[in-house]
């Protein structure tokens, strides 16, 4: 693994595009932040990922929309003039004491 060109992001999945050999998916992170003298804001990041393989495989089976996931990949670019992480690793959370990593 090249440590330089290396993503780590926790989010849950938005919508899943499965194609020949590759599933392409959204990754919605959301946090709250503070605003000055007003309350608290919900920002919502969006990342698109790629999955490949024997993971497109797995994320095929698994994935469905709300679930939460950790993804491990590169950053790779351009897609519509934006990058994507092309993913190495995915973790799923099932659940609130159940996580499955493939």
């Amino acid at each position: 693994m090249n440590n330089l060109n290396s993503v780590i992001l926790e989010g849950k999945f938005k919508s899943i595009t499965i194609s020949e050999g590759q599933v392409d998916f959204i990754v919605a992170s959301t946090r709250m932040i503070k605003v000055p003298k007003g309350d608290d804001m919900e920002v919502t990041t969006e990342v698109p990922c790629r999955a490949v393989g024997s993971l497109a495989e797995s994320v095929k089976k698994m994935a469905e929309p709300g679930l939460g996931v950790r993804v491990v990949g590169l950053l790779q670019g351009p897609l519509n003039g934006s990058v994507f992480i092309l993913c190495e690793h995915a973790e799923y959370k099932l659940g609130k004491k159940t996580k499955k990593t493939v």
